[in-house]
Formats: C-alpha cells, structure tokens, sequence
C-alpha cells in the first residue's frame, strides 16, 4: 500500500500497533508525529474530487509565483525632494530584465533616466496598473498623479542588438 493509503486508514490497526516499517513500530525510521502529521495532510485531501484537487494546486502555484515575482524587484526609496540618486545593475542577454519598486506619492515631480553600455527600455507601471515605456535616456519626467507602489523594469531595447552589461538608473525628485 502507498503511505497516504495507509494513512488515511488508521483505523485498521489496533492502537500502539503499525505495519511493520511504519512510523511508530519497532525499526521505524521516522518517529509518530510524522505519521500523524501526514494523517492531517492527507485527511482534507481525500474528500477533494480529483478537479478540485487540481484546481487547489493551481491556485497554490500561482500564488507562489506571485509571491516570488514580487520578491525578485529591487526595493527603492525615493531621494529627499531636491536630491537624487544613483543604482547600478547588470543585463545579461535580450531575455534578462532588472525590475525596482518605489512607493511614490501623488503630486511628487519625479525624473528616471537610464544609461548604458548598450541600447535599454525602461518600463513604468503605475499602481493602477496604467503603463508607460520608453527607449532609454528619460524614462519618467512628470509629476505623480496616482500614489502607491510604482515598478520599473529595465532591459534590453528590441530595436537594437544584443549585449551584455552594466546600466545606471539616476532617480531626482524635484523640490
């Protein structure tokens, strides 16, 4: 029998007694809560129709790669009004892309422009969800109308070719 089988069928063996080999019986490798942690798993599971389960799975996957696209932007605090800033990255390739999160406010006047060694895009996306995207050079230069979370990507420009290489991204926010 597979262990989730057996499992779910504890109640065939009288209790303090497991399949041989079985968590809880005489050269088990794993110690009872291990057992009875996999009962509580499996329990739920069993009264899933196999659509369900799969639906179940999807939902779980999609949100992990949510979860994991979200992490993989680098965080960025906007400069003081009358102050800028400066980051580096790396592209490595037409299919790379370095994404960066800012929480910006309504109203802020604030101006992204982008150098490199090669041809880049860079991409806004407001947090309506509203995008912009330009060639290099400035990518935003206008006052904040929506506040929340905004999301630049960086990569490569299409129109041009391939390369490898450092970009600078020079963030101001005006006074």
């Amino acid at each position: 029998m597979g262990r989730g089988k057996w499992a779910c069928r504890k109640s065939e063996f009288p209790p303090g007694e497991f399949p041989p080999g079985k968590a809880g019986s005489p050269g088990a490798r794993r110690p009872l809560t291990n057992w009875l942690v996999w009962e509580a798993i499996d329990d739920p599971m069993k009264h899933l129709s196999a659509s369900d389960r799969g639906l179940l799975i999807i939902v779980a996957v999609g949100l992990l790669l949510s979860v994991a696209q979200g992490e993989s932007a680098r965080k960025i605090k906007l400069p003081a009004p009358g102050k800028s800033l400066s980051i580096d990255g790396m592209l490595h390739g037409m299919e790379d892309h370095e994404e960066f999160v800012f929480q910006g406010t309504s109203g802020t006047k604030v101006k992204i422009e982008l150098s490199g060694a090669g041809p880049l895009r860079g991409e806004i996306r407001f947090p309506s969800g509203k995008h912009e995207g330009s060639p290099g050079g400035n990518v935003l230069d206008q006052v904040l109308v929506e506040s929340g979370r905004y999301r630049l990507k960086v990569s490569e420009s299409s129109m041009g070719e391939s390369w490898e290489g450092a970009f600078n991204i020079k963030i101001s926010v005006a006074q």
